[in-house]
């Protein structure tokens, strides 16, 4: 105030000016720059809005098929569906009701087919507790036959809500009559020329001293039947049987139990099973100089992996000139080779050089165990990455140390430390100097000095893969990792990796299309797609598309969304069979194609158990402090709802802090008394 006061107290020019306006300029230029001063303190301005939300009342339906197997659809779509949709309108009046419906997930709305194939009530809960999580849920009602096949125990789910539950208790409780396969266990893959076991258990309710037939079919044509006999009143019987895999493809067995009279639902007595039955197993040649136990070891260990074909030859017994044979295998059409101390000094130099070149030139990986019959000059000149000088005849003692930059594979991490206890190999003895650029596992370690030395390391050349074991003796570490842990998990690991990566094919096409061989009814279809360039860059400007073809011979017709540099289609859900597809893409005046075959699994989890569990929706329903009604009372439920007093509306204050200098009549207020000072002072002529 001082300030604006002594600004104008000696302005000769407002002498005649009237006593009110003397005191009008000092207080307009005083409030002025006060309120700029406060501005420089920066001042916030609390502000406190108060909202009410009434309760949430969530009203549920199962959509799982079990319900409509006991009772007829027509009860729930005519009678029970209406009575509920009117308890939900009534409850609208008071509170802010939300309907869902669920089976494997749940979805919005009160619209239920009655056709999951799968109950996860674990799910259902999961999803509430995300969208109202924090919020003032009062009820949450559940119509449901209780029947639970997939995810988490509800009881234990369901407390997150932290709600009360009134459970409708929908469905049959007595057990009727009912004959069905509840379990079918076999391997989705099997080898053409083979035969491949199917245990087939069994289940009749209900059926004593009652006759039946099981049958499985493929194509119409009968593979197997048996009459089994129900003895008691609840009788599971398994059935194992085997049957020739004489079918390349994907083969669809149907297994189908007679229909007796009186069962309560027929759809659980039959099932389908797809088995794809392949002729690509991986032919792998063991081929060494002369018997030795690291041959039978590495048999041993890949023999355990059904899609290997592994045999072990000596070279003197390869025969043939041009073309060398395996037994009656040609060495050309192997997998992959493990040349055992070859190259070698063998006088029989002339087949050892046919089958190098043989297996070079056809671009068959290699793996070279590296021992004391190893010719290491002749080694040397296959320039494998590395070039041993040999110093003396002897080998020497060396342990394996695994590296910690490798980088192929890293399955065997978790059980590299097991290597510390396994015996030394031979090596031969010398100086080691990598040549080209070699990918090391392991490192040569002598005594408890790891030295730069690789024992083990993989070397690629013109798309020529080959692997290089610099010592021999490795039966031993198979039989003192038995005899240490019972088992042979890091060997095993080891050699399967090692024989996967070599013996993998490189897909040098220039069009892709990637699908799972196998897919759920209820899951969604998706497949991703690849066009790469002649420079192998991917690229996704030109459209991809795809018919795929049921087991009805529809097809159906799509194409592929674009993702960042690549293709995706998500093909939603179709009905079980099997599938074949083919799909196509123009780029650079060429028409690319790709051609593939799934499988859709049937779900039979509902068909498994008819008889509801109302023990859990009681469960359910006790625990939370809610109720369970019958399907004839749930026109009671709002009455129910509204009589307890902890479901009530609450009162949510929001609280803000705001710049009081973001306020606009503020800046408007500044203005006004800067505008009416200079009014004021031209009006009296001062300038």
């Amino acid at each position: 105030m001082a300030y604006a006061w002594a600004l104008y107290r000696k302005e000769k020019r407002l002498e005649d000016a009237p006593r009110w306006m003397l005191w009008l300029f000092p207080i307009a230029r005083f409030l002025t720059v006060t309120i700029l001063c406060f501005f420089l303190l920066g001042p916030l301005i609390k502000n406190i809005h108060e909202s009410r939300e009434r309760p949430i009342v969530v009203m549920v339906m199962d959509n799982s098929s079990s319900l409509t197997m006991t009772v007829d659809s027509a009860y729930y779509n005519q009678t029970f569906l209406p009575a509920y949709r009117k308890v939900a309108d009534d409850l609208a009046s008071d509170y802010d009701v939300r309907t869902f419906i669920f089976d494997d997930q749940a979805r919005e709305g009160l619209n239920p087919t009655f056709k999951g194939v799968q109950t996860d009530m674990s799910e259902l809960f999961r999803e509430l507790d995300d969208r109202f999580d924090h919020r003032n849920v009062g009820a949450v009602v559940i119509a449901s036959d209780g029947l639970v096949n997939k995810g988490m125990n509800p009881l234990y789910s369901g407390r997150r809500l932290h709600a009360p539950m009134y459970t409708v208790a929908l469905g049959d409780t007595i057990t009727r009559k009912d004959l069905l396969i509840k379990k079918v266990n076999f391997n989705h893959l099997a080898f053409f020329g083979n035969d491949f076991p199917l245990e087939v258990v069994v289940m009749a309710r209900k059926c004593s001293g009652e006759s039946f037939r099981l049958t499985i079919t493929r194509d119409g044509k009968e593979l197997f039947g048996t009459n089994l006999n129900a003895s008691n009143e609840e009788t599971t019987i398994p059935v194992t049987l085997t049957l020739p895999a004489d079918l390349i493809g994907v083969n669809h067995l149907r297994l189908k139990l007679t229909s007796l009279k009186d069962e309560i639902t027929y759809e659980n007595n039959t099932t389908d099973v797809f088995i794809d039955v392949i002729d690509s197993r991986q032919r792998i040649l063991i081929i060494g100089q002369s018997p030795h136990p690291d041959m039978a070891a590495l048999k041993s260990s890949l023999e355990k992996n059904d899609q290997y074909e592994v045999s072990v030859h000596l070279l003197k017994d390869l025969a043939g000139g041009t073309m060398l044979m395996a037994g009656n295998i040609p060495v050309t059409k192997a997998s992959l080779v493990i040349l055992h101390n070859l190259p070698s000094s063998t006088p029989d130099a002339g087949r050892m050089n046919t089958l190098i070149d043989q297996v070079t030139t056809q671009g068959i990986p290699q793996w070279y165990i590296v021992g004391n019959q190893t010719n290491v000059n002749a080694f040397n000149k296959l320039n494998k990455g590395i070039e041993i000088a040999p110093k003396g005849q002897d080998g020497t003692q060396v342990s394996g140390e695994w590296s910690s930059s490798f980088s192929l594979f890293t399955s065997v991490d978790a059980l590299i430390s097991r290597m510390n206890i396994f015996p030394p190999l031979t090596a031969p003895f010398g100086d080691y100097v990598a040549t080209e650029q070699i990918h090391i596992a392991m490192h040569q370690r002598v005594g408890n000095v790891v030295t730069k030395v690789p024992l083990f390391y993989f070397h690629e050349a013109n798309d020529n893969k080959a692997a290089v074991l610099t010592g021999e003796g490795i039966w031993r570490w198979r039989l003192r990792e038995f005899a240490e842990f019972g088992d042979q998990s890091f060997f095993d690991t080891w050699i399967s990796k090692t024989v996967q990566y070599l013996a993998v094919k490189k897909d040098r096409s220039l069009f892709r299309v990637k699908s799972k061989h196998r897919f759920s009814e209820n899951e969604y279809i998706t497949l991703d797609a690849e066009l790469y360039n002649k420079a192998y860059e991917l690229i996704n400007n030109p459209d991809v598309k795809i018919d795929i073809k049921g087991p009805d011979e529809k097809t159906y017709s799509y194409v592929f969304s674009r993702t960042s540099d690549a293709y995706r289609l998500n093909a939603g859900l179709l009905p079980s069979g099997k599938y074949t597809y083919h799909a196509r893409v123009s780029h650079a005046g060429k028409t690319h194609t790709s051609d593939g075959v799934f499988t859709i699994t049937s779900v039979m989890a509902e068909g498994l158990r008819t008889e509801a569990d109302h023990g859990l929706l009681y469960a359910l329903a006790r625990e939370s402090g809610g109720g369970l009604i019958a399907p004839a009372q749930v026109s009671k439920l709002p009455d129910m709802i509204r009589n307890r007093d902890d479901i009530a509306s609450v009162v949510i204050q929001d609280k803000k802090l705001d710049d009081l200098i973001s306020k606009p009549w503020l800046l408007a207020l500044i203005i006004l008394l800067l505008t009416l000072e200079w009014f004021a002072r031209k009006r009296s002529g001062v300038y």
